[in-house]
């Protein structure tokens, strides 16, 4: 049996995307790099899509800009660019929570929370854009390939609210403190996580909405 976050972790192929999301419903299931691959968003979202609403809502609501200006958008534009570009790489499970790597995705965002740190302290601020960017598109990887949404949980997951930062003293003990967390959040290699999903008369549209276990 996989390991899942208390249940199964369900990364979704990108070759099965477009059948199911057109004949079972008006939206996939799983986030697309760039919003140009949604066809105007009939198949899904996007990544990209994702993060210009998330930074536009953060300048709305944190310092008043209700009108994004050029600046703002080329700063937009970096951390998609960068967000998007992580999916040009599909070997590195970690990169994505795939394969119920979940420790190896956490270590990913506190790696490029350093780097976006590290590059503002140099004032480096597109590389500190594109380390935002990379990392978000990790987080949101996060609630489409696990099942921690599937679970019903309303609310950000808190181990990673605030990833910590390796450049700083005591990271190893923290990291070793999170790994632990991890440990006891993850189902065992023999923890029965699923369940079947009720059949369909078209078998690529089961009902797969109560699979979860425990």
């Amino acid at each position: 049996m996989a390991r899942g976050l208390r249940s199964v972790s369900i990364p979704l192929a990108l070759s099965a995307l477009l059948p199911a999301s057109l004949i079972c419903s008006p939206r996939a299931e799983a986030f697309f790099p760039k919003t140009s691959y949604t066809v105007a968003g009939a198949l899904g979202s996007s990544h990209q899509a994702i993060t210009e609403r998330a930074l536009a809502i953060i300048l709305d609501r944190t310092y008043g800009v209700a009108r994004l200006s050029s600046a703002n958008e080329q700063a937009i534009a970096a951390m998609t660019t960068g967000n998007a570009a992580v999916d040009e790489d599909q070997g590195r499970s970690q990169l994505h929570f795939d394969a119920e790597n979940f420790k190896g995705g956490f270590r990913i965002l506190v790696e490029e929370r350093s780097r976006a740190l590290a590059a503002i302290r140099v004032y480096d601020a597109t590389a500190a854009r594109t380390a935002l960017g990379r990392s978000l598109h990790t987080l949101q990887d996060f609630y489409s390939h696990s099942s921690w949404l599937d679970q019903g949980n309303g609310v950000p997951f808190d181990l990673l609210t605030n990833p910590g930062d390796s450049g700083l003293p005591g990271a190893s003990a923290s990291l070793s403190a999170a790994d632990a967390s991890w440990d006891g959040l993850i189902s065992r290699p023999t923890d029965a996580a699923c369940g079947s999903c009720v059949a369909n008369v078209i078998p690529i549209c089961n009902d797969c909405s109560s699979y979860v276990v425990g």
